[in-house]
């Protein structure tokens, strides 16, 4: 997947969740509509998990060799373009979360503002214990930091944006529902 184009630093990571029940590793890309898993054999099977949100994240050059861009300007081209990102699995559920970004804007990205010009729109993906995809939540702009999560009994926790107060991390509790 990596051989189309050059990516920058920052699209070549690999994000990973163990599950405990099957003994496998889950695998997402943050340039991959699909996720893998593997077992102890090492044989690797693909799952479609597109978001609704992300259409084909596009490479820094489909050039053979490229000079590096300035910091700033490789930043800019991640955020101004929808991810993936971590991969989770739940115990409790036995269900599956993908985190995907939205595209940020220039303006967003060169606001100055430290929540703005970081943290992007993002929603996450459920996929049930076959790793099919159920359902996707839009968690909006501003709000939630998707990649820090936790489960318990109580559903699925995800860290709130909560500057007024650094000294605490807030999380927020989410619970699957089936929509009627």
């Amino acid at each position: 997947m990596y051989s189309t184009g050059i990516w920058g630093t920052a699209l070549h990571f690999m994000y990973n969740s163990y599950n405990p029940i099957e003994k496998k590793l889950i695998v997402s890309f943050p340039i991959d509509n699909n996720i893998y898993l593997i077992g102890k054999n090492r044989k690797s099977e693909k799952y479609l998990a597109k978001s609704s949100f992300i259409d084909k994240v596009k490479p820094l050059s489909t050039a053979n060799k490229i000079d590096p861009p300035p910091t700033v300007e490789e930043s800019y081209f991640l955020r101004s373009q929808p991810t993936y990102s971590s991969i989770h699995f739940d115990e409790f559920s036995q269900m599956y979360y993908r985190v995907a970004y939205n595209s940020m804007n220039e303006e967003d990205f060169y606001s100055g503002d430290l929540i703005k010009s970081r943290f992007r729109d993002a929603s996450i993906i459920v996929l049930n214990s076959k790793l099919k995809k159920i359902g996707e939540v839009n968690l909006g702009k501003y709000v939630y930091h998707p990649n820090y999560q936790f489960y318990n009994k109580n559903g699925i926790h995800i860290m709130k944006l909560a500057i007024e107060d650094e000294d605490n991390l807030v999380f927020e509790i989410f619970k699957l529902s089936k929509d009627e």
